[in-house]
């Protein structure tokens, strides 16, 4: 008996972007039997991609948000909503990614395998997150266990990215949804690690997407050049911060600190300089105070 998956997929006014990742969800070697697409923006665009698979028969539940929630919100809304369909796990991805046509076929066959092996209880398989020309994709590279060895091919891994990933729904119920506070920035790195920290939890390297990102780079505030796009880095220090309070020690929370010190001072000589060094600051400050609730189903 296939295992029930329902997909969830958050947009904002990528179009082109999620024309190609619906069509490689429709086109996988093992379906999905529905689709909960989370729609920060409404536009029309995205509207006529969704009609033009509804259309096919392809089971797309398009939930137009009334405002932009961050993919930390989109995704926490789009993960609640598909219980609606009684998945027995779920897959999740951003719009920009485009999954080599078995990609959800290789990341059931590793949990097959597991569970043969006698591994029970697997919460999170991560996909093979390429890039364009086929190279890593630098931003989403899991975080790789050194405590446990590979099992039959299948590295360990603490935590990993929403461009694709394999989550059981036993895991989601027992330890919640992604914190929507996030907003941006580090949400699925938290969530995934909160699930690795109870169900196992495994890189599947024959699992293969595609991230459709315009560089092969991670967020840098030192580098960006888009100043529209500088009042976001605030969640990428304060959550950064968030996560090595609940997952580590004193001594890499005050690594982080001082890094982020340096990276400030560096930001101050750029374009916008105290702009870049104040989000620095208060990013880093409002991670010592940001509590959010995990919110369970």
């Amino acid at each position: 008996m296939l295992d029930r998956i329902v997909a969830v997929v958050v947009t904002y006014n990528k179009p082109e972007l999620l024309q190609n990742c619906l069509n490689s969800i429709y086109q996988q070697s093992h379906p999905c039997v529905d689709v909960v697409l989370i729609d920060n923006g409404g536009f029309q665009d995205t509207q006529k991609v969704v009609s033009r698979f509804n259309n096919k028969g392809f089971k797309i539940h398009h939930h137009i948000m009334n405002e932009n929630l961050g993919g930390a919100g989109g995704f926490y809304q789009g993960i609640k909503d598909s219980f609606k369909y009684a998945p027995d796990f779920v897959w999740i991805l951003d719009d920009d990614t485009i999954p080599e046509n078995t990609a959800l076929e290789q990341l059931i066959e590793a949990k097959n395998s597991l569970n043969d092996m006698g591994v029970n209880e697997v919460g999170l398989l991560a996909s093979n997150v390429l890039w364009k020309d086929n190279s890593k994709a630098i931003m989403n590279v899991p975080k790789f266990s050194t405590d446990d060895k590979k099992v039959n091919g299948l590295l360990p891994i603490i935590s990993s990215s929403f461009v694709s990933m394999l989550v059981s729904s036993d895991a989601i119920k027992s330890l919640g949804l992604p914190i929507k506070e996030f907003f941006i920035w580090g949400d699925d790195a938290e969530f995934s690690r909160r699930i690795s920290t109870r169900y196992s939890a495994y890189w599947v390297q024959k699992s293969k997407v595609i991230h459709m990102m315009a560089t092969n780079s991670g967020p840098n505030i030192i580098t960006e050049k888009d100043t529209d796009r500088l009042d976001r880095y605030f969640y990428e220090f304060r959550n950064r911060i968030y996560i090595l309070r609940k997952y580590e020690n004193n001594y890499m929370v005050l690594k982080k600190v001082l890094k982020n010190m340096s990276i400030a001072v560096v930001a101050l000589f750029q374009k916008d300089g105290v702009k870049r060094f104040k989000i620095v600051l208060n990013g880093t400050v409002s991670g010592f105070s940001f509590n959010p609730k995990v919110v369970k189903l």
